[in-house]
Parts: structure tokens; sequence; C-alpha cells
């Protein structure tokens, strides 16, 4: 199944209209290739919701739970574009935090960073268990009474050089990346409802916004703290949230 990890009504607002269609560029910045589409062919992925067990009731539940955060946030962009300020109205308010922290976790980069955190914290722990044979064969004694297979004929040494040479990818199945997307989520929404927002009208003469597959951003309003290397979160002071709404509103 086709699941949008942009949503098309969200899409539209940064389409142009030619005769029936409404067009929107996309632009490849890896590929270095742009072409024109539409909303409801750009920005999807196959099965990128899907669930594969656990306890949901359908293996769709994540995909149908998220179209009803859209259903809910479509008309309060509507109206937020039409009057050009933040919802008085404690629903619309609502719906819309509620997409911009769903925006913020279920993009591909965003998942991809979660993916990658996983995969360092697993090799750290395989490094760990191969940093001494009395460890290894111990951690080799533990998934036996856990019920799951070891293979009692690679030795320590080649184990060890396996994991040291680190060749190899750590994978998370599908269902655990999705668990931590929807924790995400919440852990983001409550940062955003602490944060003040106001809504950014483009003049005439300025540059459209632009929406990209990581719409959600963090940025500094001044210089990073001394001695901070990474990027700057959704929790930290002195610092902008920014969602592009249309190619002319943003929120902020």
């Amino acid at each position: 199944m086709r699941h949008h990890y942009i949503p098309r009504f969200y899409l539209a607002h940064f389409a142009t209209q030619e005769g029936k269609r409404r067009n929107v560029w996309v632009l490849d910045k890896t590929r270095r290739q742009q072409w024109i589409t539409t909303p409801s062919k750009a920005a999807h992925r196959r099965n990128y919701y899907r669930a594969t067990g656990g306890s949901l009731a359908s293996p769709d539940d994540i995909e149908h739970a998220f179209a009803s955060v859209e259903n809910e946030a479509a008309p309060a962009l509507r109206r937020l574009l039409e009057t050009k300020r933040i919802p008085d109205a404690e629903h619309d308010y609502s719906a819309l935090l509620n997409f911009v922290a769903l925006m913020a976790v279920r993009v591909p980069g965003a998942r991809g960073a979660t993916t990658n955190l996983m995969e360092t914290l697993a090799k750290q722990v395989f490094r760990n268990n191969v940093s001494s044979p009395e460890i290894y064969y111990s951690s080799l004694e533990r998934m036996r009474k856990d019920g799951y297979s070891a293979d009692e004929d690679i030795s320590y040494e080649h184990m060890r050089d396996f994991i040291e040479r680190d060749d190899y990818r750590v994978v998370p199945p599908q269902d655990l990346t999705l668990a931590m997307m929807l924790m995400g989520f919440d852990f983001v929404l409550g940062l955003l409802a602490k944060r003040t927002w106001f809504v950014i009208v483009a003049r005439q003469s300025a540059h459209d916004f632009v929406c990209s597959d990581r719409p959600v951003t963090v940025n500094w309003l001044n210089e990073p703290p001394r001695g901070f290397l990474g990027q700057p979160g959704f929790g930290m002071l002195d610092t902008m949230v920014t969602f592009p709404l249309s190619c002319r509103v943003a929120l902020s």
C-alpha cells in the first residue's frame, strides 16, 4: 500500500494550478534531478507505516491513526491560512500542534535518525560483548536461557574480529521503528505545547516558502552555546521551530 509521509492535502498548499491539474515541483538534491508531479504522486513509500505484528488490531492501524490526525488538521490549517492568525479555538490549536508533531517524526529523515541511533547503540552492545572471552560466552549462555539460538561453532576470536571490522549493518524491525516513532510523537508534542507560536506571512516581494521532505525544522535564534556541536532540539532554549504551511504562510 502507498503511504504518504507528506500528506496530499498539505502538499496541495504548495502546488500551482495548471488547467484542471495541480502540480508541484520536486527537487532531488541527492540525484540532482527535478520534475513536475501531483501531490498524490509525491512523497510516499510502500507500506511505510504497515506493522507486522504486536498488539495492533490491524497492520494498517497506524496509517489510519495518522489519517485521523490529518482529517482534524486539514480544516484547522485551512482556517489559519484564511485568517493568518493562530487559532483561538482550542480544537483547531490542538489539531495543528498534533499535525506539527506528527510531521516532525513521521518523515524518512527523522525515522532514519532514529534507526541510526538504534544501530549505534546495538553495535556498542556487540563491542561490549566481545570485550573478553568470559563476557562473550556468558552472553551466549544468557541467549540460550532466554530461548534464543546461539551458534557455539563461532569462536570468540572469529566473532571479535567480525565485530571490530564493523562491516555489517543492524536494521531494526519495522514494528520497533514504528513504536519509536509513536513515542517520539508524544515527546515532541509535549515540547511543542510549551512553545509560543506565531504566524509568518511572506511579503509580496519575498520568495515563496517551500516544502521539503523534512518540513519541521529547529534553528538557533542566536549562536549555539559554546562547545555545543550537535543540532538544536525541540526542548532547547533560544531556538525557533519553523513549519511552512503554504507558499506564503509559515508557522513558527
